[in-house]
């Protein structure tokens, strides 16, 4: 008996040991990752010109450069780029100036905003300038597509563990944010993106708002996709942080259910909140499915 119990203390503290080293090997791993992140942001801030980054590939018979595009919104384009210096590449959002209609220093802000955001599930930002008729902010290059990519594609309700892994990244990216009086502002599926080892980033946030404290953002800037705007959004009321939080529901509920709200949309969704019946039919729908489990 004195035999069983020494073994069996033995082999408690040979896991206790085993879980405290993986816990020190995953610090360390997240530091060195950040460490090398900080090296690259300083060298990108310190030599990025218009000439330092070139379209991967490069379409010499395409002014547009579509081969290198990674996708496009209401003031330009996101595309694939080589750094000549580091050779490394990289996502780099190109904002056509005089389209997007606001002040070049309105467009250093969305920079600004990025580059105060130190979070694992932020995407990572390094350096901006301009590029001819363009304001361009460059980031890392996320390859492993978006969160409504994997909605759309999937047939069926996406697994659990895995919805429960991008959601608890997603809400860690938002409370981040919010700590730092920042509101997003325009959550949605295509704003999830995923890296190479399927952990889940939060990008773009062109309207991403800093507010004073206990205060709520105007009805007259009630921006974002139409679909995922909160019910005091949607109505027209100020709102505030919990906006970001409505949406996330959205897509854990779309996720859940397989069928995401730019999919449900077909039927006339339109401002998707408002709809009493749309709303109960999801959540009755989602808590039948894979959310019940979560």
């Amino acid at each position: 008996a004195g035999s069983d119990a020494g073994r069996r203390s033995s082999e408690a503290d040979i896991d206790g040991y085993m879980q405290h080293l993986q816990v020190a090997l995953a610090t360390a791993n997240a530091k060195l990752a950040e460490d090398s992140h900080d090296e690259i942001r300083k060298s990108l801030e310190s030599l990025a010109t218009e000439d330092s980054f070139k379209y991967y590939p490069y379409d010499s018979d395409d002014s547009d450069q579509e081969a290198s595009q990674l996708g496009e919104g209401s003031f330009g384009a996101t595309h694939t780029m080589r750094n000549v210096d580091d050779g490394h590449l990289y996502a780099v959002k190109l904002i056509k100036i005089k389209k997007a209609g606001v002040p070049i220093e309105s467009l250093r802000q969305e920079a600004s905003r990025l580059a105060k955001l130190n979070h694992p599930n932020i995407v990572r930002y390094y350096t901006s300038f301009t590029k001819k008729k363009c304001f361009a902010i460059v980031t890392e290059l996320l390859t492993g597509g978006s969160l409504l990519e994997r909605i759309d594609g999937a047939a069926g309700p996406l697994p659990a563990g895995q919805i429960k892994r991008w959601t608890i990244q997603i809400a860690s990216a938002l409370a981040h944010m919010h700590a730092q009086r920042m509101q997003h502002r325009d959550l949605k599926p295509d704003n999830v993106l995923f890296d190479a080892r399927g952990d889940a980033r939060l990008i773009d946030l062109g309207l991403a708002q800093i507010v004073v404290a206990k205060s709520k953002v105007s009805s007259k800037n009630a921006v974002g996709a139409e679909l995922y705007r909160s019910p005091e959004k949607a109505l027209g009321s100020a709102y505030d942080a919990k906006d970001d939080i409505w949406a996330l529901g959205c897509m854990v509920a779309g996720a859940a259910t397989g069928k995401s709200l730019e999919d449900r949309s077909a039927s006339g969704a339109g401002l998707f909140a408002l709809s009493r019946d749309k709303v109960k039919s999801l959540v009755d729908e989602a808590a039948s499915s894979t959310f019940g489990e979560l």
